[in-house]
């Protein structure tokens, strides 16, 4: 369900006693960046550090690089809705013990910087099977890059949609302890785990059209919405290098209608002149259309798509959704 987290507040002190020390560095960035070093070890998969912002105000942000880890001690495992009392216990005793005091409710109240969705689905073929065929695909305003059949992933600087080989991945990394790699060495690779980072706030807020807090991430209903709703972004790559010219294209649509602009096009070649850009594509159709009217069209641009596919392919996609949802 959740993977990685980072919250941010300004609702914190520092400790001032012997135990604790703070070091202050600026980035490339320019941002200030104060950090404990508290004399005791340092605690695996958190991070914590300050900010300073533009208008003056040190944020403190807490990131944990797995949860699953933290609770479970693996990322094999997938995080559940009543783990979330665990996960704010963990947060403040761990604040405490590098020498930061926050109230709980300040906790609840933070805004994220960071948050991952994942899920493991449990597959019926070859992982490169599945990687293979998603390489295909495109969506819009991302860029794609693939490794060896074993991870694809879609990404700009706001936000990462991926997918890749979970068990090869514990089996092969080196940072991961021994224990946990023995934890998988004899199981089968057919997890394929999936996962929407949202990279930072802004993407946060777009997902989500305001500041998210802690207690309404640990729903299940919210995690398979997010993963489904990236799933279905994802649309065939075409061959077309023809630019776009969309007031052209208005006055192609209103004379031939949908049906005949879609045959002197090709959908893959329309789509790829849209950058896969569903909001662009749907602000053409609903010059000429009703809103309802425009949402079957694009529902009929998939399924034209789709077609393309044998049913092998289809299959496979049809898997993946289906356990997303489930």
């Amino acid at each position: 369900m959740l993977d990685t987290l980072e919250i941010a507040t300004d609702r914190y002190e520092e400790k001032a006693d012997k135990y604790f020390l703070f070091h202050t560095t600026i980035t490339d960035q320019g941002e200030l960046v104060r950090e404990s070093k508290s004399s005791r070890e340092k605690i695996p998969h958190l991070t914590v550090f300050t900010k300073r912002t533009r208008d003056y105000r040190n944020m403190l942000h807490i990131r944990i690089e797995s949860l699953p880890k933290v609770l479970y001690g693996s990322s094999l495992y997938e995080t559940k809705e009543n783990d979330f009392d665990r996960t704010v216990d963990f947060i403040n005793s761990s604040l405490n013990e590098l020498g930061y005091q926050i109230k709980k409710n300040d906790i609840l109240d933070a805004n994220f910087s960071r948050i991952d969705f994942c899920k493991n689905l449990e597959v019926n073929h070859h992982i490169a099977d599945y990687i293979r065929l998603l390489s295909n695909f495109e969506m819009s305003r991302t860029d794609k890059t693939e490794f060896k059949n074993e991870t694809l992933t879609f990404y700009n600087t706001l936000r990462q949609f991926t997918f890749y080989n979970k068990i090869q991945q514990i089996k092969q990394d080196k940072k991961i302890s021994a224990e946990e790699r023995n934890l998988v060495k004899d199981m089968p690779e057919n997890i394929l785990r999936v996962e929407s980072r949202k990279l930072k706030n802004r993407a946060v807020v777009n997902t989500f059209k305001r500041q998210i807090k802690m207690k309404e991430l640990f729903d299940c209903e919210v995690c398979k919405k997010d993963l489904l709703e990236n799933y279905d972004k994802l649309v065939l790559a075409g061959e077309s290098t023809e630019e776009l010219n969309f007031n052209e294209d208005l006055k192609i649509l209103k004379r031939l209608g949908f049906n005949n602009f879609m045959m002197k096009n090709g959908v893959d070649a329309f789509l790829k002149r849209y950058n896969y850009d569903y909001k662009l594509i749907r602000k053409l159709l609903n010059r000429v259309y009703t809103r309802q009217h425009s949402y079957s069209q694009l529902k009929r641009i998939k399924k034209l798509q789709s077609d393309t596919l044998t049913p092998h392919e289809r299959d496979l996609l049809e898997e993946i959704r289906y356990k997303l949802a489930a």
